[in-house]
């Protein structure tokens, strides 16, 4: 399932709301002589009237006003973030252009308390989060994670970002990774004592650790933390929250074969997330309201349910990478149909959706490694080496390890540069149409041929004719089969091909498949925005393995690199 920063945006604002208020009432003790006198009312007024949005706003205004005509730049961020907070709500763009301004003041005032920057850094994190902008999301998260104090904060923020750099990294498919931050957070929070408000820390660990489990196939742990979940929920009144342990559930009997209690939890919780507008968690449910069907041969109600997932993404343009097989079963099933049109359609949204996940998940992945676990390996490492620091052989063995870091390095880039080198000779010699093949055949001196040279002359007419009108795309053609055709036997046919064609009838079939494939991909560039399953299948092969390979064996490239120099080269 997809898990928002915290389970929806109204809970969100309310938590940052309450961790970021608490931080500008304790450093405003130690300067009240800069504090208005009517803060108090403000402060007041605006938590009264918070269901309110409007209303509050107005006061946000009215006390940034009086903020600003008396200088006063603790106040002046706390009604910045109040406006963030609101306008959230009604324009995430606003929410953004207010954290800016709360961000500007901390930065040009210069606060020596390290939570300022850190709870606003957090915020415009969970802002871009569920926006999902998960590049901006992250280089948020990892400028708060500069600001944590070991010292002083090794609890709470420690705890509340392992959540957050947990979700991404769920996002990203490294799942026993966030099942490990998911762990952390609930080992702090969940030995804290439990109010209504520090009940949806709680909660959020036990989203957090119910998605690891379910994501690692953990069932029986995934089933334990959703009835705490449950009941925790139930106990707090808080049954918004309760509609996600449900919807794990349901995921979790899915994955057990219960299909028809996996579409009952799945289907009471419908309502409860379009009421909040939780468009990732409503898709999931989606998702697998329509797998549970398909598996009870409900395929119309099914196709339905698919269809819900692809208007999200719509709206989105964002879904979970998990959920992309919803394209391959709306491919297949107008596929079955013949309906040409609804295939383009669906493999059109599927090119799309493949384009965003790996324009947003690459970045993701390479900056997760370098800036946050990257700096916490480093940091453990000094730690050790500061406990074994004064043994003679420190020095040297670090050397050592630089040294054959380095080798592997430089053997690593050489033979990346030498394949890419050889990689693009290759392209260019087929764009210029010389030899396919990568290793041509060696010509073998030719014994004589024992048939009957009618029988050979009628044979060759008739594989001129077969190359000729393309009948090789046939998959389902064989040597025997051919030599049906052909009104021969089989092996006359493979005896005349390995003579005369200088090549087995297996090669000989994908050498004219291939050089079919590279002279349609050269020209239709419709057909290079055809995912390699189905390139494979339009030129006569049965899986994408054995294409890639026959294309490499004859190109001595791959053909995902050849479509994607072809695009490059237009």
């Amino acid at each position: 399932m997809i898990i928002t920063s915290y389970k929806h945006p109204k809970l969100l604002i309310i938590l940052v709301f309450i961790c970021y208020s608490n931080i500008i009432k304790s450093q405003s003790k130690k300067t009240d002589s800069l504090i208005y006198k009517d803060y108090p009312k403000f402060d007041s007024l605006i938590t009264k009237n918070w269901s309110n949005i409007d209303i509050s706003i107005q006061l946000s205004h009215a006390y940034l006003e009086e903020a600003k005509t008396n200088k006063d730049s603790l106040n002046m961020m706390e009604a910045y973030f109040y406006l963030s907070s609101l306008y959230y709500q009604k324009n995430p763009l606003m929410a953004l252009e207010y954290s800016d301004s709360t961000l500007q003041i901390c930065i040009n005032s210069k606060f020596v308390d390290y939570n300022y920057p850190f709870s606003i850094y957090r915020w415009r994190g969970d802002i871009y989060y569920d926006m999902r902008n998960f590049k901006k999301s992250l280089d948020n998260f990892l400028s708060a994670q500069k600001y944590l104090n070991d010292d002083l904060d090794f609890g709470e923020n420690h705890a509340d970002l392992n959540i957050r750099i947990g979700l991404l990294k769920s996002r990203l498919g490294n799942y026993d990774e966030a099942l490990i931050h998911s762990k952390k957070a609930y080992l702090f929070f969940s030995s804290k004592g439990r109010n209504k408000i520090s009940a949806e820390y709680y909660l959020a660990c036990l989203f957090a650790l119910s998605d690891g489990y379910l994501r690692t196939n953990q069932s029986d742990s995934t089933s334990i933390i959703n009835k705490i979940g449950i009941q925790e929920s139930s106990k707090y009144k808080l049954d918004n929250d309760k509609a996600y342990f449900i919807l794990y559930e349901g995921i979790n009997h899915f994955k057990k074969g219960n299909f028809l209690t996996s579409i009952d939890s799945l289907e009471n919780t419908i309502l409860r997330f379009k009421r909040l507008k939780d468009l990732p968690n409503l898709a999931e449910a989606y998702f697998y309201l329509a797998k549970s069907n398909l598996e009870i041969g409900k395929e119309a109600l099914a196709i339905d349910y698919f269809k819900k997932v692809d208007s999200v993404f719509i709206q989105t343009q964002d879904l979970h990478p998990t959920l992309r097989s919803t394209y391959e079963e709306l491919i297949s099933f107008y596929n079955s149909k013949k309906d040409t049109l609804s295939q383009l359609i669906y493999l059109n949204r599927l090119l799309k959706f493949d384009s965003i996940i790996n324009g947003n998940y690459q970045h993701l992945s390479t900056k997760i490694i370098k800036e946050y676990d990257t700096p916490i390996i480093l940091e453990e490492k000094q730690k050790l080496i500061q406990k074994i620091e004064g043994t003679n052989n420190l020095k040297s063995r670090i050397i050592f390890w630089l040294i054959v870091i380095l080798i592997v390095v430089s053997v690593l880039t050489f033979y990346f540069y030498r394949k890419r080198i050889h990689y693009k000779k290759r392209f260019e010699a087929i764009l210029e149409n010389k030899s396919l093949e990568k290793d041509a055949d060696q010509k073998k001196e030719k014994r004589k041929l024992l048939i009957s040279q009618n029988i050979v002359s009628n044979v060759q007419v008739k594989l001129e004719s077969f190359e000729q009108e393309d009948q090789f795309l046939d998959r389902s053609i064989s040597l025997n089969k051919l030599a049906i055709i052909f009104g021969t036997n089989s092996n006359y046919l493979s005896k005349i091909i390995n003579h005369h064609k200088n090549k087995n009838f297996s090669s000989y079939l994908n050498q004219l498949r291939i050089q079919y494939a590279v002279q349609k991909l050269k020209e239709d560039t419709q057909f290079r925005k055809y995912d390699i399953k189905s390139i494979a299948q339009e030129v006569g092969f049965n899986s994408a393995e054995s294409f890639s390979k026959a294309f490499y064996k004859q190109t001595g490239i791959y053909p995902s690199y050849f479509i994607k120099k072809l695009n490059k080269s237009s």
